[in-house]
């Protein structure tokens, strides 16, 4: 299993046996370090100089627009994680992979990862009336789940393919399984949380 650039140019020189899967892999793996600066800027709670918001109605607003935001964003998962991506990528049985839509579907979805950590920064780097301060922390705290299952699935997608490392493809009979669940759980008590504190913004701002 690639984990160097090195390494990965070198399998796709030979291109051994399961060429394809080992440098999606491969791929995912450089990616998420590469952004393991970002990723800890999310972890920390980094945040830094957005857009200020002088209205508490548009700064709401905002706040709700982004939550929908993220589920397009996490819904693009599903997208290059497809069977018809896979195939495109990986090539039907018996027929070799396609090293460029492998690359480019590796990519997708780190930029998917990546936009998670963005979209939670920004959000934690924008200035609200101070009233708002909780509920826009609440909404970018839902990027946390979606970025813990994305580096859990890479972390996992080369634990299992390094399998092959170790396998014997001229033996009489070879048989892998190779399982990669991918899933994002809600966090039901931060729903909660958000929706709580959005009625009691909202109750305020009717009182004046």
């Amino acid at each position: 299993m690639p984990r160097t650039a090195g390494e990965l140019v070198a399998l796709l020189d030979h291109q051994p046996p399961m060429w394809e899967h080992l440098a999606w892999a491969g791929h995912l793996a450089i990616g998420v370090r590469k952004l393991n600066p970002k990723w800890l800027d999310h972890r920390m709670g980094y945040p830094g100089r957005g857009q200020i918001f002088t209205s508490a109605e548009a700064a709401v607003d905002h706040a709700e627009n982004a939550l929908h935001y993220m589920i397009d964003i996490v819904e693009q998962i599903d997208y290059w994680l497809s069977p018809q991506m896979r195939e495109l990528a990986f090539g039907r049985p018996g027929s070799s992979g396609d090293a460029a839509v492998i690359e480019h579907t590796a990519h997708r979805l780190l930029g998917v990862y990546e936009g998670c950590m963005d979209w939670a920064i920004d959000l934690r780097s924008a200035r609200p009336p101070a009233a708002l301060s909780r509920l826009f922390q609440l909404a970018a705290d839902h990027a946390n789940n979606p970025v813990r299952a994305f580096r859990d699935f890479v972390e996992l997608t080369v634990s299992e393919f390094d399998k092959f490392s170790a396998v014997d493809w001229y033996a009489q009979e070879t048989n892998i399984e190779v399982s990669l669940p991918f899933t994002i759980t809600g966090d039901a008590e931060l729903s909660r949380q958000f929706a709580a504190e959005r009625s009691r913004v909202l109750a305020s701002l009717r009182r004046g």
